[in-house]
């Protein structure tokens, strides 16, 4: 059997279940084999730590790629998670055409509540808009939903989604569109916008904030793709998954969730899940 890894570009954050961390964990604990390009190293996440110290590794990256060539590396699936930097975006992207493999998930991270993270240029969501016309499906929050689609952020309106989703179209990108983290009363919902319409999949709503929740549910997502699951069974269990770890991480406080993710349950329920897929087929 070929080995087909899963590719991996985002940060890697040293403390904690963050970017990369989160994503390799969940990926490798769901059976799949991982190529990793950390698009930079840093000593903790950008947010509640102060300014991390980070390497760049913008030299390293293509002599890893062209080892990899050499090697004859072939991918089934690509993750791209925080990049950071128009720059990297455009790299990216390119490497997405060089590659080209047949799943291809990009979470558009560079913004929330209405803004840019700290620190982000403004030309960042053209970038990620070219780096998006080559995913297959694309998981942004509301308001970078409302980014890559030309428009200032503004607050969630169910009427909104259909223009910000024909915007998308006209700018190139024809992706599936997962748009996370929608709060509805009680619920937290995120919403499958495909050619066949809309698919709400909901949750119930933990107070606070979740550091990490989107690397995890991006990761949950490729990850039942590449095993196979179609668009909207994968939506809806990367959904049920993601429940498991937020149930589990709700239990801390606001310093504790700065680390990420809590995984040892969601970690237990993959598991599971793999063990009862492996039954059925040997039935």
């Amino acid at each position: 059997m070929t080995v087909k890894p899963t590719l991996v570009i985002e940060d890697f954050t040293a403390l904690g279940q963050i970017s990369m961390v989160a994503a390799t964990t969940i990926l490798q604990a769901m059976g799949k084999s991982t190529a990793l390009l950390p698009t930079a190293v840093l000593s903790t996440q950008t947010e509640g730590f102060g300014q991390p110290v980070a390497i760049d590794t913008q030299h390293w990256l293509p002599q890893a790629i062209n080892q990899w060539d050499h090697a004859g590396l072939v991918l089934d699936s690509a993750l791209i998670g925080y990049l950071g930097n128009p720059a990297l975006a455009h790299s990216i992207a390119r490497l997405l055409d060089h590659y080209h493999p047949p799943i291809r998930v990009v979470d558009p991270v560079m913004a929330d509540e209405g803004k840019l993270y700290p620190g982000l240029s403004s030309k960042l969501p053209s970038a990620l808009e070219e780096l998006c016309r080559r995913a297959t499906v694309i998981t942004p929050n509301w308001t970078e939903l409302c980014l890559l689609a030309g428009k200032q952020p503004q607050r969630f309106k169910v009427g909104l989604l259909s223009d910000l989703i024909a915007q998308l179209r006209v700018a190139g990108i024809s992706a599936a569109v997962v748009v996370t983290g929608i709060v509805r009363g009680e619920q937290v919902s995120c919403c499958l916008c495909s050619k066949a319409g809309y698919r709400w999949f909901d949750s119930p709503r933990c107070p606070g904030h979740f550091y990490g929740s989107g690397d995890a549910f991006a990761a949950l997502l490729c990850g039942y793709l590449a095993q196979g699951c179609p668009l909207e069974g994968a939506v809806e269990k990367a959904s049920q998954a993601l429940a498991v770890a937020v149930e589990e991480t709700q239990l801390l406080n606001n310093q504790g969730r700065r680390y990420g993710m809590k995984m040892q349950k969601l970690l237990a329920y993959l598991s599971r899940e793999d063990e009862n897929c492996e039954n059925a087929a040997n039935y």
